[in-house]
């Protein structure tokens, strides 16, 4: 049993030991990439890093503001700019709420600018394997999003093709962080 437990903690340690290596989000993977050179710096008190221009699938675009169009909101960009005087996110003083529609007049307004150019609307589709895919059923599909990455991967000379390099999750989202697409 101490064996057991020993093996378990110098796996752990070892995985633990080699996450965060080329960027500072937690436990986003177990080996070592080259993620550190795909993402956009930022100076912000609470990141240094993030995501830009992410290629976001038409529909999904489409379905997250009719989902959200008659709910309400007091801010554009939710990154920054909320009162977090009493230790949660509210809105600032003199902020007026307002339906999503209103705010955001057309699904591109919404996922382009909710979260300040994190995603960009595209007009893929699902399936073209140029768009992420927001939201999909794991359990009924594999992750497409891994097809998305290979395409970018191929298209930014990152592998030569998609066979000759096995795409992780954490890995494919550093490929769509990237300026570059």
């Amino acid at each position: 049993m101490l064996l057991l437990v020993l093996g378990l903690t110098l796996t752990v340690t070892a995985a633990k030991d080699i996450l965060n290596i080329c960027m500072d989000g937690k436990h986003h993977k177990t080996q070592p990439g080259f993620e550190g050179k795909l993402y956009k710096q930022v100076d912000q008190t609470w990141r240094n890093e993030r995501i830009m221009h992410v290629p976001i699938c038409k529909t999904d675009c489409e379905e997250w503001w009719a989902d959200c169009r008659e709910d309400h909101t007091c801010k554009v960009n939710w990154h920054k700019g909320w009162d977090w005087s009493s230790g949660i996110n509210k809105c600032p003083t003199n902020s007026k709420c307002q339906k999503f529609s209103q705010v955001f007049p057309t699904p591109q307004d919404l996922c382009e600018k909710l979260w300040s150019n994190s995603y960009q609307y595209t007009q893929h589709d699902r399936g073209s394997g140029e768009c992420i895919v927001m939201w999909f059923n794991s359990a009924l599909m594999d992750n497409p999003n891994v097809a998305v990455a290979q395409h970018y991967a191929i298209q930014m000379g990152l592998i030569a093709s998609a066979s000759s390099a096995k795409l992780t999750v954490p890995l494919f989202l550093a490929l769509l962080a990237s300026d570059l697409l």
